[in-house]
C-alpha cells in the first residue's frame, strides 16, 4: 500500500557504483556503492542520509524518507 500511495522512483545507473533516483521528473537522491561504508545514500542535495550492506534497503529507504519528507508532501 505504501508505494501505491509514494509513487515508483525511476533508478538509473549512470556510472559503475552509482543509482540515481527520480520520481515524476524530479531528483529523489541517489545512492553509492562504497567499500568502507557500503551503500551510501544521499538526498538530492548531497546530504548523507544513511547507508546499507545491502542495496535493496538503500533503494527502499531514499524512496521513503525524500516522499515523506513535509516538504514534499
Amino acid at each position: 500500500m505504501l508505494k501505491a500511495e509514494l509513487g515508483e522512483p525511476t533508478w538509473s545507473e549512470p556510472t559503475a557504483g552509482r543509482w540515481d533516483a527520480t520520481l515524476d521528473n524530479m531528483p529523489l537522491g541517489s545512492i553509492e556503492e562504497t567499500r568502507a561504508y557500503g551503500f551510501v545514500v544521499k538526498n538530492s542535495r548531497g546530504d548523507w542520509l544513511a547507508s546499507f550492506s545491502v542495496l535493496e534497503n538503500a533503494m527502499w529507504f531514499l524512496h521513503v524518507a525524500e516522499r515523506t519528507r513535509p516538504s514534499n508532501r
